[in-house]
């Protein structure tokens, strides 16, 4: 047998809430999702093959997803693609 089985640890309950905080920290540490970056109008078109203008067009008829920051307009790669899964994308 291991040593390290055999040890006896003595923890004061401070000592014990403080692993606990920590363990928890870092397995919400590796569980949280780094947000998705957000296209500005000229990258999504960019990225959908389209002109600024027929972007925005699709836009107002409520064809492509956003969302706003401010006045500007923001989109999400994964927002196109689940819009257009048929259009192939610029690098593809």
């Amino acid at each position: 047998m291991s040593a390290a089985k055999d040890m006896l640890v003595t923890l004061t309950v401070g000592e014990l809430a403080e692993l606990v905080r920590e363990q928890i920290r870092l397995e919400l540490q590796s569980h949280t999702a780094t947000p998705a970056p957000a296209l500005d109008s000229q990258q999504a078109a960019a990225y959908l093959g389209m002109s600024e203008d027929v972007l925005r067009k699709r836009v107002r008829n409520g064809e492509i997803p956003y969302f706003r920051i401010g006045v500007l307009l923001r989109f999400r790669v994964a927002d196109l693609d689940a819009a257009f899964p048929t259009i192939p994308k610029k690098g593809s």
